[in-house]
């Protein structure tokens, strides 16, 4: 009969572990949910837990305790961020075109010469390239 207790309680102990640990990984996928809100129970070792460096990067992370894994949520963020700068640069373009034809019409409309458009062109062209190393 010992023996059955002491298997019902590494039994249980394993369970408990393997339920916090899919708690933690639940918790770390969806951020914001309410069922992953609720007060957690750490886990005793970083090793253990499976948002931790050190158990996400196979056995370099292991060995290095997880120092030198690269870290997936800050690479989400750089690539969200570098969507972001394209399509502003991109909008910058589409709206450096729609200017510049406007420009186009307005100066044929003014009766200048060929070189007073030219000149007009130049710097509204010279202030697009500042704006873009702005950027």
């Amino acid at each position: 009969m010992p023996e059955m207790a002491t298997k019902r309680k590494v039994f249980a102990r394993l369970n408990d572990y393997f339920d916090r640990r899919a708690q933690a990984r639940y918790a770390a996928e969806i951020k914001g949910d309410v069922l992953s809100s609720t007060p957690q129970k750490l886990f005793s070792d970083h090793y253990l837990g499976p948002n931790h460096p050190a158990s996400n990067g196979g056995v370099f992370g292991l060995l290095l305790g997880g120092k030198l894994t690269p870290d997936h949520e800050k690479q989400k963020q750089r690539e969200s961020m570098r969507s972001v700068m394209a399509e502003q640069e991109q909008a910058i373009r589409d709206q450096q075109a729609l200017q510049m034809s406007n420009l186009g019409l307005v100066l044929q409309g003014m009766g200048l010469t060929p070189e007073q458009q030219r000149s007009y062109i130049e710097q509204y062209e010279s202030a697009y390239e500042l704006q873009l190393q702005q950027y």
